[in-house]
C-alpha cells in the first residue's frame, strides 16, 4: 500500500518533532500540538521555543475546562493520517465590537454604557473597545480521540496536547495509524471533566494511491467568502445535503478589509473583527479567523469534511504578488514580508493544513488511489511576479507577454509540469488541478471600451509564456484527464482549455482542447457585474460567450458553489446559485457539465444550464 507524496511531508513534520524531543511530560506535549511547530518542516527556528515555553509554565496548566467556541476541523488527509484541530481556551473569547465576559457567568456581554441592537452589536457607548482573541491565562490541557465509531467506542486513538496564548490556544494533531478510505471520528475532550468535550467532528482518509477506485468520488469547490457582503450558505447547504467526501477550497477564505472597506455588516450582525482598520498585524489575522469561524455554517462544515485549502490575495492583502500588494501601504503599514509572515502564521494556525516544507511552499499532491491526483498550486504568493495593483494595469498589460514572467515561480512551474507527468506515469486517471485565478484566455473587449480592458492581468491573462509553458508540458507529454478548478473572480465560467500557440481549437465540437477549466463563483463576495445590473450581465455574459471560443458557459450573478462527481469514466460539475442576503438553504442547480475520460473537452449535448449564458451545444 502506497500514500504517495504525503508520505514525505509526514516524515518531515517526523524528523521536526524529533528535534524537540524531551522526557519532559510538558515539554513533550507542547511539541505534539502542531500548532507551536514552525509552519516550515525545513526551518525549525520560525516555530517556537517549545523548551522555553514548557520551563515558563512549569506544568501550571489551566486545570478547568475548556472553552471549544470555535468547533472542530480536519484536513489535509492521506491514506493512513489526517489533521485534527480545535482551538480550546480557558475562557470564552469575546471580541465582538464593545463586549466584555462577565464577571458573574461564562458570556459576554456588551461593556458599560453599552445597549446590544437588533442585529446582535454593543452600541450607543463612548468609545470602541479593541478586542484581543489571544486571552491571558496558562497553558490549556486536553485530549484528544478518534474512533470509526460515532459513540467513540471499541478501539480509540487518542493522546494529549497543550495549547496556550502564544498559539492563540489552536490545537493541532497530526493523527497516524488509521486505515486507507475509511470514515473517522474525532473530539476533543477535558482531561479533568470527561463530560465536556468539543462537538463531535467527521472524517476520512484517502484510498491508497495504487489502489483502483470503483465508487465515485464528490468534492465540493469554493472560493471567495466575504464575512460582511453575505450569508455563507454555500458552506452550510453542502453540510446539510452531506453527499461530498471532501471540500476544497482555491483561497480568499477571508478578507483583510475594515468594517466597510469591502462590505459592510453592521446592518446583519456579519462585521469583521478587527472593524476599524485593515489587518496587518498577527493577532489582527487571528481575530479574522475567529471572526470567520463564528459563522455556524463555516462550522458545520468544517466539523463534518475533511478540508484541502490553499490561498488566494485575500488571505494576505488584495491582488498580492512575491513582494507586494495593492491593498499594502508600507509607510503606514510597514514591511510587506512582515505582514505576509503575521497571515501566513495565522493561516497555520487556524486552518488544518500540514505543515509546509519551505517559507510560503503550500503547493502539494493528495492521490485519491488510482482515480485523480488533487494538486493543489499557489498562484498568488509564492513565485508571481508583479501583479497588476490598478495603478500599473498598462505596464502589466505591455509586459504580460514577457518570456521571463512567470505566475508559480519557475520552481513551481516545473514541479506543477513533473506532477503531472507523474500523475500520468502512475496511472491515475484524472488530473484536478487546485488553481486561483482563471487559466484559459478570457477576451473583456466585446464590452469593454478601455485600451487596458481587454483582459484581467491579474490572472494567468497577465502572465502569457508562464501559462504556455504549462499547456507545452500538456501537449508534448500528451497529458489527458486535466480539470483545471479555479476561483478568485466572483463568477461562474466553464472553458475548453486551449492551446492559444499551436493546436487548432474548434469551438463547435472541441476538437483540439486540452483539458477542460472550470471556475466557480464566490461563497459571498460580490460579482464583478455588480454595477451593471441582472439584465445587463445576461447580456454582457453572452457577448462574451460568443466572442471567446473556449469559453461554453458563463454566469456572473449569482452566488454559490460547485461540486464534481468524480469516476473512471466521467467527471460530472454540477453548478448551484444561492442567495446570501438572509440565512437560508434555498439553492437552485444553475448548471451540469459533463467530460468523459479521454475526451479533454466538455460533451457536447451535455450541457444543462437554467441561468448564465452557453454556446448552443
Amino acid at each position: 500500500m502506497s500514500c504517495g507524496r504525503a508520505v514525505l511531508l509526514l516524515a518531515l513534520a517526523g524528523a521536526a518533532q524529533l528535534a524537540f524531543a524531551s522526557p519532559l511530560q510538558s515539554r513533550s506535549l507542547h511539541v505534539e500540538n502542531l500548532a507551536y511547530r514552525s509552519p516550515l518542516a525545513e526551518f525549525p527556528q520560525h516555530g517556537h521555543d517549545i523548551a522555553r515555553i514548557a520551563k515558563r509554565w512549569n506544568d501550571d496548566f489551566e486545570k478547568t475546562v475548556p472553552v471549544f467556541q470555535f468547533g472542530v476541523a480536519s484536513g489535509d488527509p492521506t491514506c493512513d493520517s489526517v489533521i485534527i484541530w480545535t482551538r480550546a481556551a480557558p475562557k470564552l473569547a469575546c471580541f465582538l465590537p464593545n463586549e466584555v465576559l462577565s464577571a458573574v457567568k461564562s458570556s459576554c456581554e456588551c461593556a458599560a454604557n453599552y445597549t446590544r441592537n437588533a442585529v446582535g452589536l454593543c452600541v450607543g457607548g463612548p468609545d470602541s473597545i479593541v478586542r484581543n482573541i489571544t486571552e491571558d491565562g496558562g497553558p490549556v490541557l486536553v485530549e484528544w480521540q478518534v474512533s470509526e465509531s460515532k459513540n467513540f467506542t471499541g478501539k480509540v486513538h487518542s493522546g494529549k496536547v497543550f495549547t496556550s496564548a502564544e498559539v492563540s490556544y489552536s490545537v493541532k494533531v497530526d493523527v497516524p495509524h488509521l486505515k486507507a478510505d475509511t470514515v473517522y471520528y474525532y473530539r476533543f475532550v477535558s482531561p479533568f471533566n470527561s463530560s465536556v468535550s468539543s462537538p463531535a467532528g467527521r472524517t476520512r482518509t484517502l484510498p491508497a494511491s495504487d489502489v483502483d477506485v470503483t465508487r465515485a468520488w464528490k468534492i465540493a469547490v469554493y472560493s471567495c467568502s466575504n464575512l460582511p457582503q453575505g450569508f455563507f450558505n454555500a458552506y452550510g447547504n453542502v453540510a446539510r445535503k452531506d453527499e461530498v467526501d471532501l471540500i476544497v477550497h482555491v483561497g480568499d477564505y477571508i478578507y483583510e478589509y475594515k468594517n466597510g472597506g469591502y462590505g459592510n455588516g453592521s446592518s446583519t450582525g456579519r462585521v469583521p473583527i478587527p472593524w476599524d482598520r485593515d489587518i496587518v498585524e498577527l493577532e489582527d489575522y487571528r481575530l479574522r479567523y475567529a471572526s470567520y469561524r463564528s459563522d455556524s455554517d463555516l462550522v458545520l462544515s468544517h466539523q463534518i469534511f475533511p478540508w484541502v485549502s490553499v490561498w488566494d490575495d485575500h488571505e494576505v492583502a488584495d491582488n498580492s504578488w512575491k513582494d507586494g500588494a495593492s491593498n499594502h501601504n508600507s509607510t503606514s503599514q510597514g514591511p510587506y514580508s512582515v505582514r505576509k509572515h503575521n497571515a501566513f502564521r495565522a493561516y497555520y494556525e487556524w486552518m488544518p493544513i500540514r505543515q509546509l516544507e519551505v517559507f510560503g511552499k503550500i503547493w502539494r499532491t493528495l492521490p485519491v488511489g488510482t482515480l485523480f491526483d488533487l494538486i493543489m498550486v499557489d498562484t498568488r504568493h509564492w513565485g508571481r511576479d508583479i501583479t497588476d495593483i490598478y495603478t500599473n494595469t498598462a505596464y502589466v498589460k505591455n509586459i504580460s507577454t514577457w518570456s521571463n514572467r512567470t505566475l508559480e515561480g519557475f520552481d513551481q512551474e516545473w514541479w506543477i509540469k513533473d506532477t503531472l507527468s507523474a500523475s500520468k506515469a502512475r496511472g491515475a486517471k484524472w488530473r484536478l488541478l487546485g488553481n486561483q485565478v482563471q487559466f484559459d484566455r478570457l477576451n473583456f473587449s466585446a464590452i469593454s471600451t478601455t485600451a487596458t480592458g481587454d483582459a484581467n492581468y491579474d490572472s494567468w491573462d497577465g502572465y502569457v509564456a508562464s501559462r504556455q509553458r504549462l499547456l507545452n508540458r500538456v501537449k508534448d507529454a500528451k497529458i489527458d484527464n486535466l480539470i483545471i478548478l479555479s476561483g478568485d473572480i466572483h463568477s461562474n465560467w466553464v472553458h475548453d482549455v486551449r492551446d492559444l500557440n499551436g493546436n487548432a481549437y474548434n469551438s463547435t465540437t472541441g476538437e483540439g482542447a486540452l483539458g477542460v477549466e472550470f471556475v466557480g463563483t464566490a461563497v459571498s463576495s460580490p460579482s464583478p457585474f455588480a454595477s451593471f445590473g441582472k439584465n445587463q450581465t445576461e447580456l454582457a455574459t453572452r457577448a462574451l460567450v460568443a466572442t471567446n471560443p473556449g469559453l461554453q458557459w458563463a454566469e456572473g450573478w449569482t452566488r454559490g458553489y460547485f461540486q464534481l462527481t468524480i469516476t473512471n469514466g466521467s467527471v460530472v460539475a454540477e453548478y448551484f446559485a444561492l442567495n446570501t442576503t438572509t440565512k437560508t438553504s434555498d439553492e437552485i442547480k444553475s448548471a451540469a457539465f459533463e467530460v468523459k475520460a479521454g475526451a479533454n473537452k466538455l460533451t457536447r449535448g451535455y450541457t444543462k444550464s437554467v441561468l448564465g449564458a452557453q454556446k448552443l451545444l
